[in-house]
């Protein structure tokens, strides 16, 4: 009897963790999002005059609209769209033209069974989204997206290979023109990068890497990078690439106050200046909210000959 039971509590725990890794294994295949072309969506707002010498960009993860709390499950559906309104008037407020966002829902049962992108947009004022869903299935469907006031021509969305336990991340792409000048293109990446593991991160950034080199185009790259200077990947990645942050080393600038790190990053192209970047007060999601100011470097304009399409 005492060795039966002795055996029941060996194998109880490990039949527990064979049943969690098959149910993760499932989870993960069930909701793959599948890279693709997306739409863009056309937002009924009233037409912006846009500053043609620069362009205000955003980056938000905006953690399913659950604001700073624990997870968007335990919050009401009034929670989260209130939530996700107070963020839409924020980009309003600081009259962004271009944003970046990660943890970006389209319709889901755990969070209000609505699209956050296009009510973001809507209240934004912005002309476009674009919504990637690197993850779909189980009645969910979210990933990276792009709301914008410039006029866009195409995009799409590139989700990651499969990586259990962790849920798929990926990036959308978004074929953009310069505000009153249409001959100059430049392509803007809204990523989330995986946050366990080193080694898929640098698979991750290899992906990315290529697409960079890969477009013909100068690039604005923004979002949830899930790593930091301190870390070998993210100045191997900027060396390959020869994209360039804001101030990379300042210690004081802090996007995940949960680890009092800076894993949230707006890079950008030779072509490109940042002139400048701030970090927002207000707490909107477990993560800061980042701006940046960008200007063309004129004598760095790329030849529209070179530029690729998708």
């Amino acid at each position: 009897m005492i060795k039966t039971l002795k055996k029941k509590r060996i194998a109880l725990p490990f039949l527990f963790i064979i049943a969690l890794a098959i149910c993760s294994y499932a989870t993960v295949h069930a909701t793959h999002g599948q890279s693709k072309s997306v739409s863009v969506f056309s937002i009924e707002n009233q037409q912006q005059t846009l500053d043609t010498d620069q362009i205000k960009v955003m980056t938000i993860n905006l953690a399913h609209g659950r604001g700073d709390g624990t997870s968007q499950i335990l919050q009401s559906n009034d929670a989260i769209k209130e939530n996700v309104t107070a963020i839409g008037h924020l980009i309003a407020k600081e009259a962004a033209q271009v944003v970046a966002l990660q943890e970006a829902d389209a319709p889901s049962w755990w969070s209000g069974n609505y699209s956050h992108v296009n009510a973001i947009g809507k209240l934004a004022g912005m002309k476009s989204a674009v919504q990637g869903t690197n993850i779909e299935g189980l009645g969910l469907q979210y990933g990276t997206a792009v709301v914008t006031q410039l006029e866009v021509s195409e995009a799409r969305q590139v989700t990651f290979e499969k990586n259990v336990p962790t849920l798929s991340k990926g990036f959308v792409v978004v074929a953009s023109e310069w505000p009153g000048d249409p001959s100059f293109k430049f392509d803007v990446i809204s990523l989330h990068l995986d946050f366990a593991s080193n080694d898929v991160r640098e698979k991750q950034l290899a992906v990315l890497s290529e697409t960079v080199k890969n477009s013909g185009k100068p690039v604005i790259m923004m979002g949830d990078f899930n790593t930091d200077m301190s870390e070998e990947l993210l100045p191997a990645f900027l060396k390959e690439t020869q994209l360039k942050a804001w101030k990379v080393d300042d210690p004081s600038i802090v996007t995940f106050p949960f680890l009092n790190s800076r894993i949230d990053w707006i890079l950008v192209s030779p072509a490109f200046e940042i002139a400048e970047q701030t970090v927002l007060d207000e707490v909107l999601s477990d993560h800061n909210i980042l701006t940046a100011v960008i200007k063309r470097q004129t004598n760095k304009l790329y030849n529209s000959s070179l530029q690729v399409a998708f």
